[in-house]
């Protein structure tokens, strides 16, 4: 209890009237006498009255002020932390797109023209074995291949892949870094083949041969030639982030890190925004759980995309805007009325809580 000269002081001038009341009546004080020291304590008794209504006035305001305290505290949090995880989907056309693939996965095969070029693979396997020794013999970190029939089989990569994709007019180019991977290529007819910048040496095959490329963690990359307008497609890719970053010549010959969209639409519908975000536009999404990824490579990559992500970010310079909505803007978008139920009984719990913490006691 918070001392109170004033009213320690009553008190104990009570206690003294009290007792001297008590022993005028067991002595048969003269009725003055005792009509004044009845007088005296209704006196005391009445300011005694009076402080602990101030007293009382002064705990409930008290109440009441840590009570919106505590509530403004809720509601600043609820207003700064941002819920775990926002579902989105995402339509967009870029120059590049770089996804994160953060487990083992396999591409499938695409049909391709009749052109591929390949730049930093370690290895070459095939069925014929003059493709291995002109490998080990003139390096297999370049290639260059042109056949009759020509197709791109799987894809494969570890754990841990960087996979980019860049579109072409009349090439496309899918680069793999990060992890261990592989690429296999079936190919037939007349054939021209390049290894290390030697000559091209001519050769036929009559039925479909297979070469493969193999590669560690470094980046390798593989220009694809279109078949006329079409692009190239794959479905079911789960990244866990995606970038759209390209690499591009300044006026002053230097080379920068810019954005590769050209536009996009990004829907969030737990707060029912729809972004149209124009060419340039810094797009960042990370702690992707995908629901559907498709992608189509062809004079520019086009990916649709749908699930939540843990963030989402549009960057306008060195500043980048968080989408994520906070769990108060998530609460009064989404649950409005059970918002307001809330707290109601919070703002009763609270004030409970006080009352059985703080008494009502003088």
């Amino acid at each position: 209890m918070t001392p109170h000269p004033e009213r320690d002081a009553l008190l104990a001038r009570r206690e003294a009237l009290a007792g001297r009341l008590s022993q005028g009546l067991r002595d048969e004080a003269p009725l003055a006498t005792l009509q004044e020291l009845q007088a005296r304590l209704q006196l005391v008794d009445a300011r005694l009255d009076t402080l602990g209504r101030g007293a009382g006035r002064s705990r409930a305001f008290r109440r009441q002020g840590i009570a919106l305290l505590v509530v403004a505290a809720l509601v600043s949090l609820a207003a700064w932390v941002r819920v775990p995880r926002v579902p989105f989907s995402l339509e967009l056309e870029a120059g590049t797109v770089q996804l994160q693939l953060p487990e083992a996965g396999v591409l499938g095969g695409q049909a391709v023209g009749g052109e591929v070029r390949a730049e930093g693979f370690t290895s070459v396997a095939s069925a014929d074995a003059t493709w291995v020794k002109r490998a080990r013999d003139d390096g297999a970190g370049a290639m260059a291949l042109r056949a009759e029939r020509l197709a791109l089989g799987r894809v494969s990569h570890a754990a841990g892949a960087e996979l980019l994709f860049e579109g072409g007019s009349s090439a496309v180019r899918l680069g793999l870094e990060g992890a261990p991977h592989a690429v296999e290529l079936t190919l037939g007819g007349a054939v021209s083949a390049s290894f290390g910048g030697a000559p091209a040496q001519q050769s036929h095959y009559a039925v479909a041969e297979w070469i493969k490329l193999g590669a560690g963690k470094a980046a390798t990359s593989l220009w694809l030639q279109r078949v006329g307008d079409a692009g190239l497609q794959w479905r079911g890719l789960q990244p866990s982030a995606l970038r759209l970053v390209e690499r591009q010549a300044g006026a002053d010959g230097q080379v920068r890190l810019a954005s590769s969209l050209r536009q996009a639409t990004l829907n969030l519908p737990a707060t029912e925004r729809v972004l149209k975000l124009d060419a340039g536009s810094g797009l960042v999404l990370d702690g992707l759980r995908v629901d559907r990824c498709e992608v189509t490579v062809g004079d520019a990559v086009r990916i649709q995309l749908s699930g939540s992500a843990g963030h989402i970010g549009v960057q306008t310079g060195d500043f980048e805007q968080r989408l994520e909505p906070s769990w108060l803007a998530y609460a009064a978008h989404n649950h409005t009325l059970g918002l307001l139920w809330s707290a109601a009984g919070l703002l009763w719990g609270i004030s409970t809580w006080l009352r059985k913490q703080f008494g009502d006691a003088s």
